[in-house]
């Protein structure tokens, strides 16, 4: 599994309650599993599992503890989720490293110099000849999401 860098600070995430939460149990937003990372976490399918649909509909990763808003698997979580705000995005034939904008460190920050610098360091990442390999050989790994900000071509 690569080693990303990660730009959003801590302070975000444990106050936000955005990630690891999905409008369904198959939503595109759920975490897609490589095989590899099937294999590591002993689950037999490409998304993560999620929880049963809580009181207001939504359903949220089975690893993430929803009282103290933590991922309980943290230091080995699933590519997708090392990527987030970041995705990558499939829009008609090409794939695109995008942004989630309704993150809320993304919204604030997408135009500094160190968003600027962390995106062409993202892109240089998914461009190597490994991430390449992983997405060719996972392609669940690419969805269309909706609504989100494609940010430079990934060269599958």
């Amino acid at each position: 599994m690569p080693d990303i860098d990660q730009i959003v600070p801590e302070k975000y995430c444990l106050s936000c309650k955005g990630c690891c939460r999905f409008e369904g149990p198959r939503s595109a937003w759920a975490v897609h599993l490589s095989a590899g990372e099937q294999q590591a976490l002993g689950i037999q399918d490409t998304m993560l599992p999620l929880s049963e649909p809580h009181a207001d509909g939504t359903c949220t990763c089975s690893f993430f503890d929803l009282k103290a808003n933590r991922c309980s698997i943290y230091y080995k979580r699933p590519f997708e989720c090392r990527l987030y705000p970041f995705l990558i995005n499939r829009q008609g034939s090409a794939v695109f490293l995008a942004l989630d904008m309704r993150c809320p460190y993304a919204s604030e920050n997408y135009q500094t110099q160190r968003m600027r610098d962390h995106i062409a360091y993202l892109a240089g990442v998914l461009n190597s000849p490994a991430n390449i390999r992983l997405l060719n050989e996972n392609p669940w790994l690419i969805q269309q999401y909706p609504d989100v900000l494609n940010l430079s071509p990934v060269s599958i």
